[in-house]
């Protein structure tokens, strides 16, 4: 059976890349990634990705926009494996999207798929379609705003869906100097609502190679439902956060590159006022070193990250599960990553 399923996904992946090259003059591109995420909270995470497209799928700019075709297709395949615990679960999704080019400035896409979710304990399987809409608005490589609507549920809590308006807005203040806001409101399946905020300042110290730059961020968070009135996920009241980072990329042979990024963060977490405590600032680090590797069409990249964080919780026990205690948290990432233009 399962070399039947794998004999499908190859000819589904076949007649997709036939399809897209029938459709547009341009190449397909395709891209693969697998990362791995474990922390001493006994929480372990492995992703799984694939898609296939006929554009870039990192449009940002208008330049990058020229250069596209007037007719966009993508599809994504997923997979993750959860450990939380002594609890573990597993999730899949297969989804296709659709863009076009309006004029040089505008483009939209929208896409739909299905989404599965299991706990491996259970025998019961959840499944919800997913949808997604976007429009993208570029002005001189100056200003780009941009609108997403997305449906789907949310990831650690697969009983509760989530509609959710996202806007994006970029504006370069100089030629080395950006600043940029993503937001987002999600009106959530149990009527809760989440408001999430982030403002970006980035600095090109360096244009050329070494590539350097610098950034500082600005993030909220709050939920209109307090934590102790839903179930299967975190719902913070009130969260800032805010701190500096630091980007390096650097050739060490001609094929051969040093990505480098590091950030420094402190937050302030105001639920724990409801347990009659008093919110304090904590701190999160988060470090990743990478290479990559291209070659004529291929491009291999690999990436090994660490973060830790130091919190005060003072949340009851059915609510942290560390009740009125400092703790400090580890993660250690691995990422792997393959694309492919033919």
């Amino acid at each position: 059976m399962k070399q039947k399923n794998n004999n499908t996904i190859r000819l589904v992946i076949l007649g997709y890349t036939l399809f897209v090259n029938a459709v547009s003059a341009s190449p397909t591109v395709f891209n693969s990634r697998f990362s791995q995420e474990k922390n001493s909270d006994r929480y372990a995470e492995e992703k799984y990705s694939f898609n296939v497209a006929n554009f870039n799928n990192a449009i940002f700019r208008k330049s990058e926009l020229d250069n596209q075709p007037s007719l966009f297709f993508k599809t994504d395949i997923f997979h993750s494996e959860i450990e939380d615990k002594k609890k573990k679960y597993e999730t899949n999704s297969l989804g296709l999207s659709v863009g076009k080019k309006v004029n040089p400035n505008l483009y939209t896409d929208a896409g739909f798929g299905v989404k599965t979710f299991k706990a491996l304990s259970e025998s019961r399987l959840i499944t919800t379609p997913t949808v997604n809409a976007k429009i993208v608005y570029d002005k001189d490589e100056k200003f780009t705003a941009g609108l997403k609507f997305e449906h789907d549920y949310l990831l650690y809590s697969s009983t509760v869906k989530s509609n959710s308006i996202n806007p994006t807005l970029f504006y370069a203040i100089t030629d080395r100097l950006s600043s940029g806001f993503r937001g987002s409101m999600a009106f959530i399946s149990d009527n809760n609502i989440k408001h999430e905020d982030v403002l970006e300042f980035n600095y090109t110290i360096s244009e050329y190679e070494p590539w350097l730059a610098m950034g500082f961020t600005f993030e909220y968070l709050r939920y209109e439902k307090d934590m102790e009135d839903v179930n299967n996920y975190w719902s913070p009241n009130k969260v800032y956060t805010f701190g500096p980072n630091v980007a390096l990329a650097t050739p060490i042979t001609g094929n051969l590159g040093l990505n480098f990024y590091y950030a420094y963060n402190r937050t302030k977490d105001f639920s724990v006022a409801k347990w009659g405590r008093k919110p304090v600032w904590s701190y999160t680090q988060n470090g990743l070193l990478g290479l990559a590797y291209k070659i004529k069409n291929y491009k291999v990249s690999a990436a090994i990250g660490k973060s830790n964080s130091a919190k005060v919780l003072g949340a009851p026990a059915w609510a942290s599960g560390t009740p009125d205690s400092n703790i400090t948290k580890t993660t250690d990432q691995i990422t792997f990553g393959l694309s492919a233009t033919f």
